[in-house]
């Protein structure tokens, strides 16, 4: 589970039904990690692992070196392309909800998504060459939306993507 390291993570809604959405994970070291959820975990929802982000692209650069301590980094930065395509509902997912869930349909103008965005980033210290969570410390979490809770699972409380020409 990537949430248990640095990561920088994407939360999209596609159909705005504040049900159905896409988790995207990624951290410093190129790992993605995807999943689908028909529900927020807090109503009853299941993660769906099965599910695969098809043709994302991810693009990172490195403000120093990983997990070495005998350095100085800066920061990361990450650049993601998400294939509207990829934005389906696994075949193995009944969807016994709203019938406008999206199809990996290009979205349309005026058409507004539900998002947010989270970077997690731990207390760490150093330890021989290498880095190690301060104990008895927990994540800090930056988002683009407010959640007033710390779960990002809360999609009340995403921000609004509008898609212009």
């Amino acid at each position: 589970m990537i949430f248990h390291e640095h990561d920088f993570e994407v939360f999209i809604d596609p159909d705005g039904n504040k049900e159905s959405y896409y988790e995207l994970e990624f951290n410093v070291i190129g790992t993605i990690f995807d999943l689908y959820l028909y529900r927020e975990y807090r109503l009853g929802g299941t993660a769906h692992h099965e599910w695969n982000c098809d043709g994302i692209k991810g693009a990172i650069t490195k403000l120093g070196s990983a997990n070495n301590s005998t350095d100085t980094d800066t920061g990361w930065r990450i650049e993601i392309q998400i294939p509207f395509s990829s934005l389906r509902p696994p075949s193995t997912v009944k969807n016994d909800g709203p019938e406008n869930i999206r199809n990996g349909d290009t979205p349309a103008i005026g058409e507004q998504w539900r998002m947010n965005f989270s970077r997690v980033e731990w207390q760490l210290e150093k330890v021989g060459t290498g880095y190690v969570k301060k104990p008895g410390t927990q994540a800090d979490n930056w988002v683009w939306t407010p959640q007033w809770a710390v779960d990002m699972h809360r999609l009340d409380h995403w921000g609004q993507v509008l898609f212009t020409k």
